[in-house]
């Protein structure tokens, strides 16, 4: 294929596929190689690239992964960079008569885990546990990001911690120094927040002795965690003590009225059951006397009724009765010796008349 074919075909593409900008620079007189191929390998080989800034070279002993990757792809093979970096590309020569296009090539989740481990034993020396702990959570439960960068010979530990406490205590975050110190005195609540977690305990911040923080050491080996403790804990606890002493009160006011009702119902129930001494009743002969002797006073005297002292026993009280019976039978018969006399003067008046 000559020059001239080459450049009859970039100009019907480009009428058919290319961007405006592409279409315009073509109508101007520009030969837009560099823009026709970048728009043109989007299309043809999508995830391709053209390396401008990027010296590679084929590889020498590519990777299992890598020979599989370019297996997939015709007339392709498998480069690296020149100069550092353990990337591998998928690389294709003379596309379109004369550029190079490249496609990196990501390793498994295994493989790269097995390669870095070789890779970091030789640089450290055989893994710590925390390392070791640390690089089988990654690849375990790590976010894409997470073990990318790792895989990147990124330290990662921040976000690592970071993940990791969202999964094992949510709402917790790790802090660095000694800002946070043992509280001297916690309130109720805190202590009660801090039930909630295993080897926790209340502390506060050098600087700030209002807020308190649940609060684990040693979380995987090294960190220090913490949590704020909602201070809404605090005034929920003070409404619950309130509502528990208005309980109380009012159970205390019930328990006090119900004895006092009892208390009144077994003393009424005493007195009903209870016999009455024999001088404190009052008999029907008693009540008879009480009787004549309240009418004959009356009629004689005009005064009101005796009042006659039932605490007395009934000798007693028999006594003067008796006495007072005696005296107004005398009085009552005088009355009647007044009344019969009365009654002649009236007949005698009547005769005379």
């Amino acid at each position: 294929m000559n020059n001239r074919d080459i450049e009859q075909i970039k100009k019907d593409w480009i009428l058919l596929h290319g961007s405006d900008l592409l279409k315009a620079s073509l109508v101007a007189g520009y030969s837009v190689d560099l823009r026709y191929a970048k728009e043109r390998v989007q299309l043809d080989y999508p995830g391709f690239f053209m390396p401008t800034d990027l010296s590679i070279a084929k590889t020498d002993s590519p990777p299992a992964y890598c020979l599989q990757a370019c297996n997939e792809v015709a007339d392709s093979y498998c480069s690296h960079r020149c100069y550092g970096g353990e990337e591998y590309y998928l690389t294709i020569d003379n596309y379109l008569g004369k550029h190079t296009i490249v496609k990196e090539i990501i390793a498994p989740i295994e493989t790269a885990e097995n390669e870095f481990s070789l890779y970091f034993e030789d640089w450290h020396g055989e893994l710590d546990n925390y390392e070791s702990e640390k690089r089988d959570w990654i690849f375990s439960y790590g976010s894409d990001l997470l073990q990318r960068s790792y895989i990147d010979r990124y330290d990662s530990t921040q976000r690592y911690v970071e993940e990791r406490l969202a999964v094992e205590y949510p709402g917790f975050r790790q802090v660095a120094g000694s800002d946070y110190q043992r509280a001297n005195s916690p309130p109720e609540f805190c202590l009660n927040a801090c039930l909630t977690e295993d080897g926790s305990y209340c502390s506060q911040k050098s600087y700030c002795w209002d807020i308190y923080y649940i609060t684990i050491d040693n979380y995987l080996g090294k960190h220090q965690i913490v949590k704020k403790i909602d201070m809404s804990l605090k005034f929920r606890n003070c409404k619950r003590i309130q509502r528990q002493r208005s309980s109380n009160t009012l159970k205390s006011f019930v328990v006090v009225l119900f004895s006092g009702f009892a208390a009144v119902g077994i003393y009424s129930w005493m007195l009903l059951s209870q016999p009455q001494r024999p001088d404190r009743v009052i008999s029907a002969e008693r009540l008879a006397i009480e009787e004549e002797l309240i009418y004959l006073r009356a009629v004689r005297l005009g005064t009101p009724p005796l009042l006659y002292d039932h605490n007395l026993s009934t000798e007693e009280q028999r006594v003067e009765i008796e006495k007072e019976l005696a005296s107004l039978q005398s009085g009552r018969a005088s009355i009647q010796q007044e009344i019969e006399l009365n009654q002649k003067l009236l007949k005698k008046l009547k005769y005379d008349n």
